[in-house]
């Protein structure tokens, strides 16, 4: 909630806040089922190799991160909360994660489109865990332990800001495509 009003509660309320908190965690169930035996350190591969689809996601996982990161120094909990809720609706589950399936479910894991998309997904489900956990610390504490990581989420460093992970000529050449891909989705929609 906005804490700079008053705070209003309801039930619809309540369950608009408990389908966010739902998107986040089913967010995180779906990354670290597609992240089992994967180490970062021996399968993960430099950004550079990244199919671009996965250099993309990781794009707007860099937006995202600097979007928190001043929400949180400004104390504007409701604006992570939208930041975060928007990013796992729309860049995640309504794009990337359900494109990713092909390849999650029929590459090798070894392979480079397996070992980009793994590696992918291990930054992004590490940023969120951190971003997240001090509004939804024994969620981010568990997903964390899931990752086979010792110490706690809440011990670790806030997500470094990588500029060069941010590329904007490739978010706006994919949000192109997005657009396309929303107008085929509709017209074969209308068509069943």
């Amino acid at each position: 909630s906005d804490t700079s009003d008053d705070i209003r509660i309801s039930a619809e309320g309540l369950k608009r806040i408990s389908e966010g908190y739902r998107k986040a965690r089913n967010t995180f169930k779906y990354i670290l089922g597609n992240l089992h035996e994967f180490d970062p350190v021996k399968d993960g591969i430099s950004h550079d190799k990244l199919l671009e689809v996965d250099a993309w996601a990781l794009s707007k996982l860099e937006a995202l991160k600097e979007e928190v990161t001043v929400a949180f120094e400004g104390y504007q909990l409701h604006k992570i909360y939208h930041a975060v809720y928007n990013f796992c609706v729309r860049e995640m589950s309504s794009f990337y994660l359900d494109v990713l399936k092909d390849r999650l479910y029929t590459d090798s894991k070894s392979s480079l489109s397996g070992r980009s998309s793994r590696t992918a997904l291990y930054e992004i489900l590490s940023v969120l865990t951190k971003v997240l956990s001090p509004v939804l610390s024994f969620t981010c504490e568990e997903a964390w332990q899931s990752l086979g990581v010792k110490t706690s989420v809440h011990l670790e460093a806030w997500p470094k800001l990588l500029p060069k992970n941010r590329n904007i000529e490739l978010e706006a050449r994919w949000e192109n495509f997005l657009l396309f891909r929303e107008k085929i989705l509709k017209a074969l929609e209308e068509k069943r």
